[in-house]
């Protein structure tokens, strides 16, 4: 009745979603907006900071990170499927 869910599939989505998201917060905090996330997330992920070059850093750090909790996500749905 319930499909499995592809791990890389997911993987994927959430890593380009969330690299996405960061990506343009960092591209935002160069004008102003969003600075004090940006500086948070700058605490967790080494090289993010509100500019061009930092918002290209942080969205890998992003991706890397939200590949593996979407494929970890995934791994423990179709564990609990049978």
């Amino acid at each position: 009745m319930f499909k499995r869910i592809k791990v890389k599939a997911l993987g994927l989505a959430f890593g380009l979603t969330w690299a996405g998201v960061i990506f343009l917060l960092g591209l935002t905090a160069s004008f102003g907006y969003g600075v004090d996330f940006v500086e948070f997330i700058s605490r967790l992920n080494i090289g993010y900071g509100p500019t061009l070059v930092g918002s290209i850093i942080g969205s890998l750090w992003a991706f890397v990170e939200a590949f593996i909790c979407g494929a970890v996500v995934a791994w423990i749905y179709n564990k609990f499927l049978y």
